[in-house]
This record gives structure tokens, sequence and C-alpha cells, in this order.
């Protein structure tokens, strides 16, 4: 079966190479909706989508309506798109079904099916061979994501500093096509210079107050009062993000939770990205790891406790929310085992 990543695939759309039938195949959801947009900017006219893209759930398969949708002629186009995805989910009964309709996708529609993996044994992966392709969306480690920034700048004929690397993939996580786009902004921030440093990244691309709030975690559990109040005083300047905090807080906290509940070995990477329910986001596991060493587990539940307490306190208490957060910010300071970072206080 013929296999390309998610640059081949792009770059095989810019030659105009389309092939009848896709299996979009991996983990990275966000990553397939854009490749399916790319797909569709390339074949369908602009104004013709709801002519000529139809998409379906599993859970909605039925397999008189995928051979009808399949066999509709396009309106205004060459080409329409039928979509499936999480095939994975159909019944084994059901995929066999599929390979069916994909046997017999004729020339005017291109089939696109999604799954976390399909084995390469089954029917419906044989039948995908013989006229298809496989794009695979696999998870990025941190590690791949750093080499992967360098050859992106490189080609742009410009080097990035190891730490500006690092904050990069921080930032964009395993989103590839979004950190592309990251890159060529760089790249025409710097002009005439060579080398993207972590002051440029910082600048660009980690001044959101999302990222801000992702960030503050990592103060947090340095008990560093004086920096997790001033980050969270920066994402305060827009009131509505105080809600913002406080999930992105109680997410931290519950990753926190699940990797202190797993009982196997630390070393078990992938296993312990599974307990955390990180699969499809390896590159935090090492943040939470991090983290946690200056916790044990009451101090991570208290965490958590308070937390939740302050989730309900913005929605009914007639006190700020700045005050309330800036309050819960400082008490989780507390909790860290560094004490010394503690003593800073707010001064």
């Amino acid at each position: 079966m013929a296999k390309k990543n998610f640059e081949k695939f792009r770059q095989d759309l810019e030659r105009k190479k389309v092939a009848l039938v896709y299996l979009f195949s991996g983990p990275q959801a966000e990553l397939k909706k854009e490749a399916l947009k790319l797909l569709t900017s390339a074949l369908l006219p602009p104004g013709s989508e709801s002519f000529n893209l139809d998409r379906r759930e599993a859970n909605q398969f039925e397999v008189p309506e995928m051979q009808n949708l399949v066999a509709t002629l396009p309106w205004g186009a060459p080409t329409r798109i039928v979509a499936l995805y999480n095939v994975d989910q159909l019944k084994l009964e059901q995929r066999h079904a599929l390979a069916e309709v994909v046997e017999k996708v004729p020339e005017t529609t291109c089939l696109v099916l999604t799954a976390e993996k399909i084995p390469e044994t089954e029917i419906l992966s044989k039948a995908i061979q013989k006229i298809g392709e496989v794009i695979e969306f696999s998870l990025v480690r941190e590690e791949k994501l750093i080499s992967r920034i360098e050859e992106l700048v490189k080609k742009e004929g410009k080097s990035i500093s190891p730490k500006a690397a690092e904050k990069l993939a921080l930032a964009m996580g395993p989103d590839l096509y979004g950190l592309e786009r990251e890159v060529e902004k760089l790249v025409t921030y710097i002009g005439e210079r060579k080398v993207i440093t972590e002051e440029e990244v910082e600048d660009l691309v980690s001044a959101s107050p999302e990222f801000k709030a992702y960030q503050l975690i990592d103060f947090i559990a340095q008990g560093d009062v004086k920096d997790s109040v001033e980050i969270t005083r920066e994402v305060l300047l827009t009131e509505k993000y105080a809600g913002i905090i406080t999930n992105q807080l109680l997410q931290d906290y519950f990753f926190l939770w699940r990797l202190f509940t797993f009982a196997g070995s630390k070393n078990d990477f992938n296993g312990l990205a599974r307990h955390m329910g990180l699969e499809r986001q390896v590159f935090r596991v090492s943040k939470y790891l991090n983290c946690s060493r200056n916790y044990n587990l009451a101090k991570i539940e208290a965490g958590l406790k308070k937390v939740t307490e302050a989730e309900k306190a913005l929605r009914y208490s007639p006190i700020s929310p700045q005050t309330l957060v800036e309050q819960l910010v400082v008490e989780l300071c507390q909790l860290s085992g560094n004490r010394q970072a503690v003593k800073t206080g707010l001064g």
C-alpha cells in the first residue's frame, strides 16, 4: 500500500496529482482536517462545496447511502469529494461492505476515509491498496518536531537557535501545518538576519494569552510566585481569560494526577502517555514529568481541589475575577516543594 506523510501529500496536490481513494491514518485529527481542506481547495471551485463535498461519521454509515454518494455526479466541477470519518469504529462486517464501495469508486469521485489504524491484512486495506493511498498522520515526538523546525528554517536559508526551536516546538505542538506558517512568519520578521532567536519566537509565537496560560503551570510548579502572578496579570488584560486560566490549570493538575497514579515505570514513555490520555500530544508528557518533581500525590489532589473551587467562585462570587485568580495562583505556588522560590513573594 502506498504510504505518504502530510508533506508529500501536499506536494502531490500542488502537482495536481490526486488519488481516487485516500485513507488518512493516525491520531492527528486536526492535521487530517487541514489535509481535507487542502484537498477541497485543490479539487473544488470556490462556492461549490455544498454540492460537491459530502461528509459522514462512522455512526451514520449505511451501505446504500454511501454507494449513492460515491456514484453521484459532481456539479460544476470535474470531481466531487466524499469523506467518511473514523472508519476504524465500524464493525468488521461494515468495513468489508465499505471495501466493496471502495472498489467501485468512479473517476468523478475522490473518497476520503479517516481512521487511527486499519490493519493492513484487512479486506478494506487491500481494497484501498489497489487504487488509493494512505496518508500517515503519526504522533510527533518533541525531538522530531525540533528537527522538523530546523529543516524548515534551513530551507529558507536561515538557522534557528536550539532554545528558539524548543520554544517553537512547545508553542505549536504536533500541528505541522501551523508550524510551517509560523516559520514563514519568523523568516519574514527577521529580514536580512540569518539566525532566529528565542526572543523572536517569544515575540511572534508565544505572546498569545492561551500560550501564556499553558506556560503558567511551569512557574507554579517551581513555586515562583513573582513570575506566576506576572503571567496571570498579562493574561488577565482581557477579563474573559480568567476562565481560560482556571480551565488550563484544571487540565494541568488532572494530567499530573494521572501521572502520579501510573503504576508502571516512568521510563515507559508511551505507556505513560496512554495512561495520562496524551497519546495525541506525547510532547506534553515531558512537561508534566518536569513539573511533577516538586509535588507528591497529596499536593496534586489539593491543587485540583483549589482550582475546582476557584472555577465555582468565578461564576458565583462577588469578588473580581482578577483577585480570585491571582489568589489561586499564589496558593498553588505554595503547594510546590520548591520553598526557596516561594519565599521570593510578589515583590
